[in-house]
């Protein structure tokens, strides 16, 4: 897949591969922080990269895999959370009824099948001296709803992976607005050259709400 992808000139540059690894090109630029990736400027260039990321055609199995890596999560669980301290707080069987009910309701949805990042937290985009950004780090990537990808991007807003307490616990309080998410929307799909001008509002809340409905 990094092989793929770096033929179309998508994240870093492969300089080659070896038995044991990997040669790459640096990235001159910096990684995205939480607070900059919500700057409206930032978050723009991100959803028209995102755009171009969600075109790609590339000869993986297409798939989608978030129910299947859901349910390997919870049978991981099931399997670790077997001592007496886990009981009373996790109840696995109706966590796994949810997912059950959640993949009823998402196949309602309608959300194209994209090339999907998977985890489009503010350390897997960088953005390069040019002023573009550029996503990294695609050992999650597959093909997936596209409202699964989106959805993701704005869950990922309430994080802050710098913190040095809880810092796997989002502040929800940080979610994009309703008019972050617009912005945001907008931006995706205008594209990389297109005139948000151009986009209609019904499109944008469209989009917003396929987004939310998976995040």
């Amino acid at each position: 897949l990094f092989q793929l992808l770096s033929d179309k000139k998508i994240g870093v540059n492969l300089l080659g591969q070896f038995a044991n690894g990997r040669a790459e090109k640096l990235i001159h630029g910096s990684t995205y922080t939480n607070k900059r990736m919500r700057q409206p400027e930032e978050s723009r260039i991100i959803a028209k990269q995102l755009r171009v990321f969600h075109e790609l055609d590339i000869d993986i199995d297409r798939k989608p895999t978030y129910i299947t890596s859901i349910r390997k999560l919870l049978e991981v669980a099931r399997i670790k959370c077997t001592a007496d301290k886990f009981k009373g707080i996790v109840d696995l069987k109706q966590l796994a009824k949810d997912v059950d009910e959640l993949e009823k309701i998402l196949a309602e949805v309608p959300s194209p099948i994209v090339l999907s990042h998977n985890d489009l937290q503010y350390g897997n985009i960088m953005k390069n001296d040019a002023g573009d950004a550029v996503l990294i780090d695609f050992e999650y990537t597959s093909y997936n709803p596209r409202g699964y990808d989106l959805g993701n991007h704005f869950c990922e807003w309430a994080y802050d992976y710098h913190k040095t307490v809880n810092a796997h616990l989002g502040d929800f309080a940080k979610y994009p607005t309703q008019e972050q998410q617009r912005h945001f929307c907008r931006a995706y799909l205008a594209g990389k050259d297109g005139d948000e001008n151009d986009v209609s509002e019904n499109e944008v809340e469209s989009l917003r709400l396929e987004a939310n409905m998976y995040s």
